[in-house]
């Protein structure tokens, strides 16, 4: 099991270094978790990073 975090999400959408190992980490487990707090957390984030619509899209695609 993964709790999916905030940073997570961000490296992905960002492309940022550790994108890959996120992408990684995620893909390779079955039973993926996140909190309603940790998604609030991530579209208000993502929204002022104006990446607010390829955050939620990962969130849906990942079935969180």
């Amino acid at each position: 099991m993964i709790a999916v975090d905030t940073s997570a999400l961000m490296a992905i959408v960002l492309n940022e270094s550790e994108a890959d190992s996120c992408i990684a980490a995620l893909a390779a487990e079955d039973d993926l978790l996140i909190s309603a707090g940790t998604v609030a957390e991530a579209l208000i984030v993502s929204a002022r990073r104006n990446v607010g619509k390829e955050v939620t899209s990962l969130i849906d695609g990942l079935g969180l």
